[in-house]
C-alpha cells in the first residue's frame, strides 16, 4: 500500500487550530498530513514556526479512503486554519 503526505506553511487566521495536546496554535505555523493506503485515513498535525513539537489537530486522524481524499483532508485544513477560529479537521463528505 502506498502512503503519502503534504506540508504546507502558513500564517493562521486569530484563533489558528485546536490540537489535542496543546489547545490551540496560531500565527506562523506548518501542518503536515500523512496518509495511509493500508490504514485508510489521515493524520493531521501542526507546529508553530521554528518549534520542534509537532500536535494532534483536533479531529484528527480522519477516514480518507483514496490518496486524493488525503490531500481533500489537508487543503481543507489548511483553508480552515487560514480562517482561524481554533480549526479543526472535519471528515470528508
Amino acid at each position: 500500500m502506498t502512503n503519502s503526505d503534504w506540508t504546507s506553511t502558513l500564517t493562521s487566521g486569530t484563533g489558528g487550530v485546536t490540537t489535542e495536546e496543546a489547545g490551540q496554535v496560531e500565527g506562523d505555523i506548518t501542518i503536515q498530513t500523512f496518509w495511509s493506503g493500508a490504514g485508510k485515513r489521515a493524520l493531521v498535525t501542526v507546529r508553530a514556526a521554528g518549534g520542534d513539537d509537532w500536535y494532534t489537530v483536533s479531529g484528527s486522524p480522519v477516514e480518507a479512503t483514496t490518496e486524493e481524499a488525503g490531500q481533500a483532508v489537508h487543503d481543507a485544513t489548511v483553508a480552515a486554519a487560514r480562517q482561524g477560529g481554533g480549526a479543526k479537521v472535519s471528515p470528508l463528505d
